[in-house]
């Protein structure tokens, strides 16, 4: 019984997939997403929820999917899902970049390689350090590698439901 909307952006509003529901939801959905091309833009948060703001009406899960890394996203995400958690349930996934995750970790052999290391650790140690503060704000989180993202996003939305959040 429950609509899903998606909103698609990047340094613009890319597309809006209007609210569906019932069986067909997912192959909708599906059909949305696979439309979408990246681009290699820096995306526009603060556009984005001006448009949530504008486009909710109804008390709603916002989901976030991002690989938000840095403080300045943090503190402009912090300040809107403030704001936006006042009357809706915001929930940011974080996806863990692989090559990066990588690179931190990988002892390097030349000298090329120290410095993709240590550029690589920085990168991840900043993103840590992000994580727990939205953590320490009690900011709905899950830092997933994409193979986890399907069922551990079911799976808090199912928690989320069964303790009535939503």
């Amino acid at each position: 019984g429950d609509n899903v909307t998606v909103f698609a952006f990047s340094d613009r509003i890319i597309g809006e997939l209007p609210p569906v529901k019932g069986k067909g939801m997912m192959n909708k959905v599906l059909q949305f997403m696979t439309r979408l091309q990246p681009d290699f833009v820096e995306s526009n948060y603060q556009q984005i929820f001006e448009h949530l703001e504008v486009r909710l009406k109804r008390r709603a899960l916002v989901v976030f999917f991002s690989d938000l890394i840095d403080d300045i996203n943090y503190g402009l995400f912090y300040k809107h899902l403030s704001v936006l958690g006042r009357k809706h349930i915001p929930l940011m996934i974080l996806l863990r970049d692989t090559l990066l995750m990588k690179n931190a970790d990988l002892p390097p052999d030349r000298i090329e390689e120290v410095y993709v290391s240590a550029a690589a650790a920085d990168m991840v140690m900043r993103r840590d350090d992000v994580i727990k503060k939205f953590m320490r704000k009690r900011i709905n989180l899950l830092d997933l590698l994409p193979h986890e993202v399907t069922p551990s996003v079911i799976d808090k939305y199912l928690e989320m439901k069964s303790r009535n959040l939503i």
